[in-house]
C-alpha cells in the first residue's frame, strides 16, 4: 500500500511539474491574462440592419423590467445583467462608470450608451 501511495505522489507531482510548463493553466490564470484582451465582441448584433443591446443593472426587478421593453422587431439579442459593482463586469472596452448601464450595438461597433432607461428605451424606438 505504501509503494502505491508513494508510486501515486510521484506521478501526481511529474504531471503537476510538466502541466506548469506546458502551458495548461489553472481557470484563474487564464482569466488573469484575459481579462484585459476580453471585448465586447460578443454584443455585436449577427445580422446587418439589425441590433442587440446590452443592460446592465443592479436588481432582479429591473432585470424584469427589461425583458418586457424588448419588444422591438430591429433588436436581435438582449441582454441584461445584474451587478452590484462595477468592478465585476467583464467586458473590456466598455466604460461602465455607474450602474445602470444600457447599451446599443450594431454588427460592427457600440452605437449608444446611457445610465438613463428612458433615454435608452427612447433611442431604441427611435430605431424602428
Amino acid at each position: 500500500m505504501k509503494k502505491m501511495t508513494s508510486m501515486y505522489v510521484t506521478i501526481l507531482f511529474f504531471f503537476s511539474a510538466a502541466c506548469s510548463h506546458s502551458g495548461l493553466s489553472t481557470y484563474n490564470d487564464m482569466m488573469a491574462e484575459s481579462d484585459e484582451e476580453f471585448t465586447y465582441q460578443p454584443l455585436l448584433a449577427e445580422t446587418e440592419g439589425h441590433y442587440s443591446t446590452y443592460a446592465v443593472v443592479k436588481t432582479e426587478q429591473e432585470v424584469r423590467d427589461m425583458k418586457e421593453a424588448f419588444q422591438n422587431p430591429l433588436v436581435e439579442t438582449s441582454i441584461t445583467s445584474q451587478e452590484n459593482d462595477v468592478e465585476d463586469i467583464k467586458y473590456g472596452g466598455l466604460n461602465v462608470s455607474h450602474l445602470p448601464s444600457y447599451y446599443v450595438f450594431d454588427t460592427e461597433t457600440l452605437l449608444f450608451e446611457t445610465h438613463d432607461k428612458e433615454e435608452f428605451l427612447s433611442y431604441l424606438e427611435e430605431l424602428e
